[in-house]
C-alpha cells in the first residue's frame, strides 16, 4: 500500500514528528485563509461604498483590480470601516464616473 498524503509520513523520532504536526497546522491554517473574490463592485465616483464582505470575521488585506469604465485617472482609498468582521468601505476620486472593480479579500 502507497501513502499517498504526502504530509501524513510516519516517522519515529518524537522532534520530527512534532516539527510535521506543525507543518500539518500551517497547511490547515492555509487552506483557510484563501482570497474571497467579490467580483463586479461598483463604486460611485466620490462616494463611499461599502461593500459586505460575509467572510465571517475580520478581514486581512484587500486587493483592489485596475478600474473598469474610468474615464480619467483616479484612486480608489480604503477606510476603516467600523467593524471588518462585515463590511469594506472603500472610495473612488478622480475617475469622472463610476467605475467596476474585482476584489481580493484576504480574511
Amino acid at each position: 500500500m502507497v501513502n499517498r498524503d504526502p504530509i501524513r509520513i510516519p516517522v519515529v523520532d518524537a522532534s520530527a514528528d512534532r516539527a510535521l504536526e506543525d507543518i500539518r497546522k500551517v497547511f490547515s491554517e492555509l487552506r483557510l485563509s484563501l482570497p474571497t473574490l467579490i467580483e463586479d463592485v461598483t463604486l460611485a465616483n466620490g462616494t463611499r461604498t461599502v461593500i459586505q464582505h460575509r467572510i465571517g470575521r475580520k478581514y486581512r488585506a484587500v486587493f483592489v483590480s485596475p478600474p473598469k469604465g474610468a474615464t480619467a485617472t483616479g484612486r480608489i482609498v480604503e477606510e476603516e470601516p467600523a467593524d471588518r468582521t462585515r463590511e469594506i468601505w472603500l472610495t473612488a476620486t478622480g475617475h469622472g464616473a463610476a467605475v467596476v472593480v474585482d476584489l481580493l479579500v484576504y480574511a
